[in-house]
């Protein structure tokens, strides 16, 4: 009898381990899905950004010297965008004020 009670344990465990995993790989194709579809909305505003400046140096008078720097101009203030946004915080971010506390995790800073 205590083979039938230990196989269904493991069977019920099975099924508990298979819905979490699903839960998990639900999840993680959301995230992609998401991180992806902010990617593609984050080129096509670029590529808008850069058609509205075209259609306005077309439609001004300023020489075509100065229009193609101002399009390179837009072009690396878009690549800086992207490097910062990728950019991750940590601690050297952020300026010392004053160490309030000191513990087992470490410092509590302020």
């Amino acid at each position: 009898m205590e083979e039938k009670q230990n196989g269904g344990g493991a069977e019920a465990e099975e099924a508990l381990g298979s819905r979490l995993t699903m839960e998990k790989v639900a999840a993680a194709k959301q995230f992609i899905e998401n991180h992806y579809k902010s990617q593609r909305k984050s080129i096509q505003d670029r590529k808008e950004r850069r058609w509205i400046l075209e259609r306005k140096l077309a439609t001004s008078d300023v020489p075509k010297e100065e229009q193609m720097h101002l399009i390179k101009d837009l072009e690396r203030k878009e690549t800086e965008y992207m490097r910062l946004k990728r950019h991750k915080i940590c601690v050297d971010d952020f300026e010392l004020l004053i160490i309030i506390g000191r513990g087992a995790f470490g410092e509590v800073l302020d």
